[in-house]
């Protein structure tokens, strides 16, 4: 029994790594086009835009957040800036209004309301989304509207740094968040598809907006849901490489987790509600393989932990002669040292299937952190070092978090996933 387990499990491990090694070879020969000239251009000219801010006890960052707007290069003129308050009983009104901006107040009734009190309050044709404790580069709002100028553009998505990334935590997002952008941003130069909407900072066509009721309350993730509406509205979803911010991002565990099972069920919530997209051919190709790679994560955390706990624990009796050699095992599974490690090994090994797909896997992923860094100038201190070298460990608790959304997902029962 315990053969039959043991080959059972290498067997689902090989499977896996196999789609993830095939999965990242592709986004590498797509970052590599990219930087050949396969970067997509616009060249529109700056239109009308309304930003929207929705706030909530923001009064720690939204003065920031509105004098980078307010400081961005793009025409005053054309500009319509409007702080939507969700009830807040701090200082953040107050530090709106002495801003000059417009302030539309509500009821604490959550972001979603906020964004759409917004959206239906904008003169403009174009609403540009921006969350409070975001800071925006000076080009950014210009970046973002010259998509526009193709009529079949319907949102565009910003790209998103972190800004407070001076803990380790912090070092391991900031990495993570220019690899993912780097990935959309590539996909979406190539393909016109992005997976998904940048809920920090985006901008979208206010008449679909309104024609679609603006953002829904159904999912847990309302930025990727509407992008889902607006492709099936037959419109393109991209993200614009010069339309940069930066972003809070947590700094302790307990509320990455927390960010982390929200927007995991949120995506899931969007991927079960436009499922029609995925298996009815009413997306593009490149859509649906966006798509299907977001659902096999959602796979893939099922059986990651069990897997990788069971692989540990296998070969751990061969490497315990000493307490270096224990050390050095557990090192090769938790860090980039393991593929260099079956690189060495190969002379003794021989290579197999998993020797292939594990080099490949850990190699392709380190090459695309490290282009994406350079992409968007990132520091590579020796913060950002130790989270590629200990990338995985940092991928298995996100993995972790995926899991928990989906177990939150089924405890709520999707929580009104289905409603329109």
């Amino acid at each position: 029994m315990g053969f039959i387990m043991s080959e059972l499990v290498f067997a689902v491990s090989t499977v896996l790594l196999a789609f993830i090694t095939g999965v990242l070879l592709v986004w590498f020969l797509m970052a590599m086009s990219y930087f050949r000239g396969g970067r997509r251009q616009y060249h529109g000219r700056p239109a009308g835009a309304t930003v929207v801010i929705p706030a909530y006890n923001e009064e720690g960052t939204i003065g920031e957040c509105i004098d980078a707007v307010l400081g961005s290069d793009y025409p005053k003129k054309l500009l319509e800036v409007i702080l939507v308050d969700d009830g807040s009983t701090d200082d953040t009104v107050r530090i709106a209004r002495t801003k000059g901006v417009k302030v539309i107040s509500q009821n604490h009734l959550g972001k979603v309301e906020a964004l759409n009190k917004g959206v239906f309050s904008a003169k403009n044709g174009i609403v540009v989304t921006i969350d409070a404790d975001t800071m925006v580069e000076r080009q950014a709002i210009r970046e973002l509207v010259k998509p526009f100028s193709d009529k079949r553009i319907g949102s565009v998505s910003g790209i998103a740094k972190v800004q407070n990334g001076s803990g380790l935590l912090s070092s391991f997002q900031r990495v993570e968040y220019v690899y993912n952008f780097f990935i959309r941003e590539v996909s979406s130069s190539l393909f016109r598809s992005s997976l998904g909407i940048c809920g920090a900072l985006s901008a979208y066509r206010t008449s679909l907006l309104r024609q679609l009721g603006g953002f829904k309350k159904t999912t847990a993730s309302e930025d990727f849901d509407i992008a889902l509406h607006i492709r099936k509205m037959g419109y393109g979803v991209i993200t614009a490489d010069r339309a940069r911010g930066y972003t809070i991002v947590p700094d302790t565990m307990q509320a990455l987790t927390k960010q982390r099972i929200r927007w995991g069920r949120g995506v899931f919530q969007s991927l079960v509600k436009h499922r029609d997209i995925l298996f009815t051919g009413r997306a593009s190709f490149a859509m649906s393989y966006l798509l299907a790679i977001q659902l096999f994560w959602y796979v893939y955390a099922i059986f990651a932990f069990p897997m990788f706990t069971y692989q540990v624990f296998y070969w751990l009796p061969y490497n315990t002669g000493s307490a270096f050699d224990l050390f050095f095992y557990l090192l090769r599974w938790v860090s980039i040292a393991g593929p260099l490690w079956m690189v060495w090994m190969i002379p003794q090994w021989g290579i197999s299937a998993v020797t292939i797909f594990g080099v490949t896997a850990g190699l392709l992923t380190v090459a695309l952190m490290l282009l994406s860094i350079r992409h968007y100038n990132e520091r590579l201190d020796w913060k950002a070092a130790l989270a590629i070298v200990f990338f995985f460990p940092y991928t298995l608790d996100l993995t972790a978090m995926f899991l928990g959304s989906m177990v939150t997902y089924a405890r709520h029962r999707g929580q009104g996933v289905f409603l329109k």
